[in-house]
Formats: structure tokens, C-alpha cells, sequence
């Protein structure tokens, strides 16, 4: 039996399933531009403008991105491209071919996998156009190796070279209030200095960094960006924050041990020609 993909005469559409929300216990949304809603976990709604660009399938390693665009009618794409904070969105997207004719098999291949960075409203000066972009595992491998010798730590804090458990490190608060990006909560925490300062809120995946915050003030977190206002009532956690610091790494954390500042040791002269003064 000859497949459809192969058949001069054929009918093709495309799958889209989005996966966000808490990674714990995810939600979906599936969209397809067929005229018609496809079965499947979960139904596939049917959005016959919805617009993809698709990235050459080549050996490259780029900035290349899947885009993807729905009508704003369409409420909650309009809520992912409204510039509000979101938890990691996802998507997995499928080209089904169906024969014209009957006797061909059809076929069914995933053709994109990849993460959520970036949306843009008003997409070229459209009004009513707004594109959300998409990168896969390749965009991540064009990065520069090796690691800088300078002052500060350079790993990420509770990551790879830390390796540090935040869960000494987290208090869970519940949020009172939202002012563009002041966020107050309900109780204090009992720490002090500049605790969180570079720290970070996080709820449902999503995490906000904080900007500032001191025991002077210890129910307001002075945060990166505006979080949504959803947060308001919700339990959050809130993280300890590094300035990347030896002193901070060894005082707040006790991981000197771990100290990623690896131009700390460097002197400041050069020992074969200069001598300290």
C-alpha cells in the first residue's frame, strides 16, 4: 500500500500541543489548522488561521526558531503574548498527511520539539498579529566553552559546580499584595542582612529574580520584573539570593568548599616581572 506522504495527490495539517503550567502536574492546550477539531489527549482545536514558521531541518546550530502566531481571539494565546510573566511553555508539533484518494496509508511525524523564549505583540506593525517563538535543543549547543577566571563565582546558585540544596534555603510565603514589581507578603521571614537579595520567587515553574530586598523591610521583595497578579493569595516559595561573592559563598552558605571564583587566587601583578609594592 503506497503512504500518503509519498502520493502525488495528498492533504496535509498540522498538530500543536502546548505543555505549561507547574511541571509537577502540567497543563495542556492543543491546536490544530484543520477545519475540523482532531481527537487526541487533548482534543485538538480547530484554529484554521493559525499561522507556523517553520526552521530549516539542517546541521547547523543557530538562532533559528519556530514561530507561531493564533488569532488573539483566542484567549489564552492572548494571555501568553500579553507580556505577563509565564511558567515554561512548550511545544510539540506533528504534520499528519492524509491521501486524497482512499487505499494510501496516512502518516503521522513530529516534526518540532522546544521551549517557549520569546513572544512579540504587534508582531511587523500588526495590530492584531502576535507571534510566539520557539527554540529546540539546538539553539542551546551554540554556546562559548570553558569558564571565566574572575573574582566572582561564576556557577549558577543551586546548579551544576554549587551544587548547594535549596531546600535550607527556601521560606514559602503567601503574597498579599502586587505594585508593578513591589511584592509584599502576608507574614516575614526570619532572616536578616540582605538574605534574598539576587534571590528569586517561584510558583507553578515560574521564577521571578529579586531585585532587592533587606530585613528593614521584611514583608517587601523589590523584584526583576512585574509578576502576575494571579500570585496574589498564592503560596510561593522565595529563595536565598548570592551576589557571587567569596564572602557571601562562605558566610551566608558555608560553600567556600564550592567557590567558583577561580580568578580569586590570581595575584594582582605579575610575580615574573613586578614585585608588590
Amino acid at each position: 500500500m503506497v503512504r500518503a506522504v509519498d502520493a502525488p495527490s495528498k492533504s496535509t495539517y498540522v498538530l500543536v500541543r502546548f505543555t505549561y503550567g507547574d511541571p509537577d502536574n502540567p497543563s495542556y492546550k492543543a491546536f490544530t489548522n484543520w477545519s475540523f477539531d482532531v481527537p487526541g489527549n487533548p482534543t485538538y482545536v480547530s484554529e484554521p488561521t493559525m499561522e507556523l514558521k517553520i526552521p530549516e531541518n539542517d546541521g547547523i546550530f543557530g538562532g533559528k526558531t519556530l514561530d507561531i502566531s493564533l488569532p488573539l481571539s483566542n484567549a489564552w494565546f492572548a494571555t501568553l503574548v500579553s507580556g505577563v510573566p509565564q511558567s515554561p511553555v512548550s511545544i510539540q508539533a506533528e504534520e499528519i498527511t492524509i491521501p486524497d484518494t482512499g487505499g494510501d496509508t496516512s502518516s503521522r511525524r513530529i516534526f518540532f520539539r522546544g521551549d517557549m523564549i520569546r513572544t512579540i505583540k504587534n508582531f511587523q506593525g500588526k495590530g492584531n498579529y502576535s507571534v510566539a517563538k520557539f527554540a529546540s535543543m539546538k539553539n542551546r549547543l551554540e554556546i562559548p566553552m570553558g569558564l571565566p577566571a574572575n573574582h566572582h563565582c561564576v556557577w549558577t546558585l543551586y546548579g551544576a559546580g554549587c551544587l548547594l540544596d535549596p531546600a535550607g534555603h527556601t521560606s514559602g510565603l503567601v503574597v498579599a499584595t502586587i505594585d508593578g514589581k513591589v511584592l509584599t507578603t502576608t507574614t516575614s521571614p526570619a532572616k536578616t542582612g540582605k538574605y534574598f537579595h539576587r534571590g528569586f520567587i517561584e510558583y507553578q515553574g515560574l521564577r521571578i529574580g529579586i531585585k532587592d530586598w533587606s530585613d528593614s523591610a521584611l514583608d517587601t521583595f523589590y523584584m526583576v520584573k512585574a509578576p502576575p497578579i494571579s500570585w496574589v493569595g498564592k503560596s510561593v516559595e522565595v529563595l536565598a539570593g548570592c551576589d557571587k561573592t567569596i564572602a557571601t559563598c562562605r558566610d551566608r552558605f558555608s560553600r567556600e568548599i564550592q567557590f567558583g571564583g577561580f580568578g580569586y587566587a590570581i595575584p594582582s601583578h605579575n610575580p615574573l616581572l613586578e614585585n608588590v609594592s
